[in-house]
């Protein structure tokens, strides 16, 4: 669910923007809608997630020398994946 608001309000987050602010200048939503400059709105959602992905994958997951443990059954539970330091001593 994360993911999908990682990217769905970054994309949606342009035109949403610019529908608020026409229709507070008076304008009705669907003539907002209609002269809305859709290439420039679409450029700027798909930036915006574009940007945020970028920056989830730059800063998300384990050190460079972590080794990822996919999720496991254990004793009757699950255990979450997770990243776990290598031994440097090899």
């Amino acid at each position: 669910m994360r993911q999908v608001i990682s990217i769905l309000i970054p994309l949606l987050a342009p035109t949403l923007l610019y529908l608020y602010f026409k229709t507070r200048s008076g304008d009705p939503v669907r003539i907002a809608a209609k002269d809305a400059p859709w290439v420039w709105l679409v450029g700027a959602g798909l930036s915006l997630a574009a940007a945020g992905l970028i920056f989830w994958g730059l800063t998300s997951g384990g050190t460079p020398n972590a080794q990822y443990v996919p999720s496991q059954f254990k004793n009757g539970q699950v255990v979450s994946g997770q990243f776990v330091e290598k031994d440097k001593k090899k």
